[in-house]
């Protein structure tokens, strides 16, 4: 169906922009360290950065198993991680970080997580490197996220969206709840070729207007390298306020090809609620007057031109290595996907219940986690995702992937 087409033609463009930033990490390393050494010569106002690198490390342990062919089978993988950031020292005018992430399984791999330089040049603020622009509003289901999209979650992560990519920014304030902002994400470089076609360009205006935050902004993406996917134009909007809950609203489309005007099947729209309530602690001296935070969430992402009725989906098969890496595709023929979280935060814990849910057919996928902190800096960390529904719902028990438990163990220090 065409719908279904378009949706996947946006997630190829996200997934192209993806590899553009990987396929671009040279360029861009050159580029932010060209950046650091003229913010150095530019700015001979700017304070001297000190030589003192703060650093964080974090180790963690893994175990899973998930559902492979039949209910009763499961691939089970253990690994062990680490997370390494190196920050520099506070400053007012400058200031940068690296982030490394290793996973060490069968075999080792080092991701370059984010590598990011930050100045303040007079009212211009800038950034350049591997960082992450946070644009509209949303936890899960983000319409204005033109920049990264959104392709895959998984809900048994801490962060639903962590995405980084390479880009250089400038930001301009212009009051206290006002800014201007630009921003570059540099050309995919491989052997198969690429250039200034392949680089996405936008920016976006931010203000506030009586207790409603509002943002709007443009974002043309490039086209892939091998012209699968085409340059795109995607304007937004952003709305953000608080009448007894936060609540947001967003708009996107996304105008491809030749194409004057977007049609329905390139509109997107965001929205949500969210909203908490302390618990307080009966008094029994110890002067803890909160007995902990409960918080509701519900966000809902509406493509007009989806289908609003049940609809038979094929899904191939994964073979564990994919299933794995535990995230699910939100390329969705239907119309309407609701995504409803609770949590419970009290002193040494969190439990977190959340869903991907499929009104149309009544499918759904599911997670809880349990973490439990009971040493400074550590933390333990069991959850369970279960997806529920008939074999030809979106989500569905007769699939690999139905479920996936995972234990984890985390460190900082």
């Amino acid at each position: 169906m065409v719908a279904t087409s378009m949706h996947r033609t946006a997630a190829a463009a996200t997934a192209q922009r993806r590899t553009a930033a990987a396929a671009a990490a040279p360029l861009a390393t050159a580029v932010l360290l060209g950046a650091v050494a003229l913010i150095s010569l530019a700015g001979p106002g700017l304070p001297a950065a000190a030589a003192e690198t703060l650093v964080a490390t974090e180790i963690a342990a893994v175990a899973s198993a998930v559902r492979t062919t039949s209910a009763d089978e499961a691939a089970v993988s253990a690994f062990s991680g680490a997370k390494l950031t190196f920050s520099s020292s506070p400053s007012p005018e400058t200031k940068g970080q690296v982030t490394l992430n290793v996973k060490a399984g069968d075999t080792v791999n080092v991701d370059l997580q984010k590598a990011w330089v930050k100045a303040r040049l007079d009212a211009v603020r800038l950034t350049i490197g591997k960082t992450r622009l946070s644009w509209g509003e949303g936890a899960l289901f983000n319409a204005g996220n033109v920049i990264f999209g959104d392709t895959a979650v998984d809900l048994s992560a801490e962060d639903l969206r962590d995405d980084n990519a390479w880009l250089a920014a400038a930001n301009l304030p212009l009051g206290d709840f006002s800014f201007l902002e630009a921003v570059v994400l540099p050309p995919v470089l491989s052997a198969e070729g690429g250039g200034p076609e392949n680089s996405s360009f936008g920016g976006r205006a931010y203000t506030r207007l009586g207790g409603v935050k509002m943002e709007a902004g443009y974002l043309r993406s490039g086209e892939s390298v091998d012209r699968a996917v085409p340059a795109a134009h995607e304007p937004y909007f952003s709305l953000q306020g608080n009448a007894w809950a936060d609540w947001h609203l967003s708009s996107s489309a996304s105008v491809r090809g030749t194409a004057l005007a977007p049609s329905a099947e390139d509109w997107t729209i965001s929205s949500g609620l969210y909203r908490q309530w302390s618990v307080p602690a009966a008094d029994d001296g110890s002067g803890d007057s909160v007995l902990g935070t409960f918080a509701l969430r519900l966000e809902a992402s509406i493509r007009p031109d989806g289908s609003w009725t049940a609809e038979t989906i094929q899904a191939a098969p994964a073979g564990p290595t994919a299933l794995a890496g535990g995230a699910t595709s939100l390329d969705s023929p239907y119309a309407l996907l609701l995504y409803p979280e609770l949590s419970w935060r009290a002193d040494t814990v969190l439990l977190l219940a959340r869903s991907l849910v499929s009104p149309m057919d009544l499918s759904a996928l599911s997670a809880v986690s349990v973490q439990w902190a009971p040493l400074e800096g550590l933390r333990l960390i069991g959850s369970v995702a279960v997806q529920s529904g008939q074999a030809d719902d979106l989500f569905s028990w007769d699939r690999p992937g139905a479920w996936q438990a995972t234990v984890v163990s985390r460190f900082s220090f």
